[in-house]
């Protein structure tokens, strides 16, 4: 696969909606990562995982 630039490549990776490993080349690696974490700083705190519909909410 050629790429123009490690954004595009990165992008392109993300849009496939699969899980994947990147195991070369190392420029990639770092830039994904660098992605990762601007992306957690922007979502800020984890937020808490929505109850099903069925599960109960301690209510009476």
């Amino acid at each position: 696969m050629h790429a123009d630039t490690l954004d595009w490549l990165a992008f392109r990776l993300l849009a496939l909606g699969c899980e994947f490993e990147v195991h070369e080349p190392a420029e990639l690696t770092a830039h994904l990562r660098a992605l990762s974490a601007r992306l957690t700083r922007a979502a800020g705190h984890a937020l808490p995982a929505r109850q099903s519909r069925d599960a109960p909410t301690g209510e009476s």
